[in-house]
């Protein structure tokens, strides 16, 4: 198809103009991926949590996998993710001038013939989607547990980084009196006091001679 100017998609049929979306989105979404899922990466290393790295698990993880492949996984069956982000209708915020939508109890007879039109309208009510809004509980659900994971994981590795604390050595036995507390002193180590010398009386005599002089 050929590419329409911007001013032509004014006054182009809707269909042309969806035409011209759908073609510019896919040609950005092959870029999309491989930029979110580099960085997904580069997030992953940071964190810790590359593919294969640590305990079991590996590449059958989900949360290893690429984001691409998580969406490609995903929208497998995009009817009942649409439908799940679709709020019951009488569940669902009641706009201005609206009516008040009122729950109805489903009927449990399977077979259509077995219901009367009372049925089959209350069956139609509890199945009743509003597809004007969208439920983001199962994406904020996902959002909040990848959160927590990521959240965990970093105070792993800061506590992993800093240094482990070495504990003094105490003698808990030395409590209470139970053990002397004494410090070495390094000038008195080997010193000996001095013995003192009895000296005999018999000394006095023989100094007196020997230093004596003769005359």
């Amino acid at each position: 198809m050929a590419a329409v100017s911007k001013f032509g998609l004014l006054a182009a049929p809707s269909s042309e103009v969806w035409a011209s979306v759908d073609s510019v989105y896919e040609r950005y979404a092959a870029f999309r991926d491989v930029s979110i899922d580099r960085w997904h990466r580069k997030a992953q290393v940071q964190v810790g949590k590359m593919s294969g790295g640590g305990g079991g698990g590996g590449e059958m993880r989900a949360f290893n996998q690429s984001v691409s492949s998580q969406v490609a996984s995903a929208m497998r069956i995009p009817d009942r993710l649409i439908r799940k982000s679709q709020p019951p209708a009488h569940l669902a915020p009641r706009r201005l001038g609206e009516p008040a939508a009122v729950a109805k109890a489903a009927p449990t007879g399977d077979r259509a013939e077995d219901l009367d039109e009372d049925d089959l309208e209350a069956r139609a009510h509890a199945e009743a989607r509003v597809e004007e809004l969208y439920d983001d509980a199962d994406f904020y659900e996902q959002v909040l547990k990848e959160f927590l994971e990521s959240a965990g994981a970093g105070a792993g590795l800061a506590a992993a980084s800093k240094p482990a604390k070495r504990r003094k050595i105490v003698d808990r036995r030395a409590s209470k009196g139970r053990k002397l507390r004494y410090h070495v002193q390094q000038k008195l180590v080997n010193f000996c006091a001095p013995v003192e010398l009895e000296v005999p009386p018999w000394a006095e005599k023989i100094f007196g001679q020997l230093f004596a002089s003769s005359g």
